[in-house]
């Protein structure tokens, strides 16, 4: 997966937040979870504001320096057509793979996005932060045990997971033997 590591922050730190909605100076007062899945309850320096719960690690930058700069935080572009999954907390979107549609960063600050198989027209525009790009490989394994999940079990059910099963193996053979370069 190639995705966005985010910093290892602790409670006490001070950070901003990647919205709007939430200007200036924020600090962290409790951790909930590790790495890319944590979240943080925060509360505003200034005291303004309203605390956030549950904020996810994505939506943090370093805090404002004296000038009220915030660092500056390389930009992930993304082209159409890749496939990626999302970190975006919301029940829906979870474990979905989309294709990406347009990269609208320069506008609207997002990346627009469709569920792979379609979604009845409709598109997602989600934070570039939150998004994952695949690799073919795990595109396949997606697809593969999402197959496995949704096989007609009523037939013969010990063919359906050989199957599914030897085209796991054939998947990570081709891996580290180095037949999926050539379709690079």
């Amino acid at each position: 997966m190639s995705a966005i590591t985010e910093p290892t922050r602790a409670a006490g730190d001070k950070v901003s937040v990647d919205s709007p909605k939430h200007p200036g100076e924020w600090q962290i007062t409790a951790v909930d979870g590790t790495g890319d899945d944590a979240t943080y309850t925060l509360k505003p320096a200034s005291g303004q504001q309203r605390g956030i719960k549950n904020c996810p690690a994505w939506m943090l930058n370093d805090a404002p320096d004296e000038h009220g700069m915030i660092p500056y935080r390389p930009t992930v572009f993304f082209d159409p057509g890749q496939i990626v999954t999302t970190r975006f907390a919301d029940a829906k979107l979870t474990g979905k793979l989309f294709a990406v549609i347009a990269d609208k960063q320069g506008s609207t600050g997002n990346v627009n996005v469709a569920e792979l198989g379609g979604a009845g027209g409709h598109y997602y525009k989600l934070p570039p932060r939150s998004l994952t790009v695949l690799t073919k490989a795990e595109i396949a394994r997606a697809l593969l045990l999402d197959m496995y999940e949704h096989a007609d079990w009523s037939a013969d059910v010990g063919h359906a997971i050989s199957v599914v099963r030897d085209a796991l193996a054939d998947l990570d053979e081709d891996a580290e033997s180095g037949v999926a370069e050539r379709f690079k």
